[in-house]
């Protein structure tokens, strides 16, 4: 009796898990695939706008993990911009939480980003 009470339980908590990814957790599939269509955008880290010093336009690795590592919340493991907890300061005494500004990353693209950067990070030499 009691196990058909808790099988409602169960299956709620199941789907709750999160999903399995199996998206490759390469710079080039992030890159083109995240990074370029949600960063590189025209009024962002392009070439032609350069926010922040950075263009993410180019899939040049060193480029996106430095931005990166300037973020990264080695407590946690997380990127904290991006998941729209962050506290990035401008020099102009700006303030944003979250990165991309218009719309945030879906949480399963964050959470590929940021295994991405935990992969390069743990290496003696990220991105090569």
């Amino acid at each position: 009796m009691r196990i058909t009470r808790a099988l409602p339980l169960l299956l709620v908590a199941a789907g709750c898990a999160e999903p399995d990814d199996s998206r490759a957790e390469s710079f080039e599939y992030i890159h083109a695939a995240i990074i370029e269509p949600s960063c590189a955008t025209i009024g962002c880290h392009s070439a032609a706008s350069f926010q922040g010093g950075q263009d993410f336009s180019a899939p040049d690795c060193d480029t996106v993990y430095g931005a990166l590592e300037l973020q990264f919340d080695n407590d946690t493991g997380t990127i904290p911009l991006l998941r729209g907890t962050g506290n990035l300061v401008l020099p102009d005494g700006e303030v944003y939480k979250q990165m991309p500004l218009d719309e945030p990353l879906a949480p399963a693209d964050i959470r590929l980003v940021e295994a991405w950067f935990r992969f390069e990070d743990a290496k003696a030499t990220p991105c090569e």
